[in-house]
């Protein structure tokens, strides 16, 4: 079993482990926070287990890269860019 990757994110209180670890999450710039999941880190083949908490900018899912209900992908727009999602007209 591999060791957890060291990058973005804090590690949340609520979870455990040795000692106070940063774990890689790629939140397209719409979360601060992620926890680690050791199942989806294992399912990755090792390569992330990252979840982000607490998407912003309309967007939600693990990576924060989807819009939220009653939001839609703006086409010209990165998905990291802030108002990637756009609310219905």
């Amino acid at each position: 079993m591999g060791s957890p990757p060291k990058g973005l994110g804090h590690l949340s209180t609520t979870e455990t482990a040795e000692d106070e670890s940063f774990y890689a999450c790629n939140c397209n710039l719409h979360a601060k926070h992620c926890r680690f999941n050791m199942e989806l880190y294992e399912l990755s083949g090792y390569v992330s287990g990252g979840v982000c908490r607490k998407c912003r900018h309309n967007t939600e899912g693990r990576f924060c890269n989807h819009c939220r209900e009653g939001f839609y992908r703006d086409p010209r727009r990165d998905i990291t860019h802030r108002k990637a999602c756009r609310g219905q007209n």
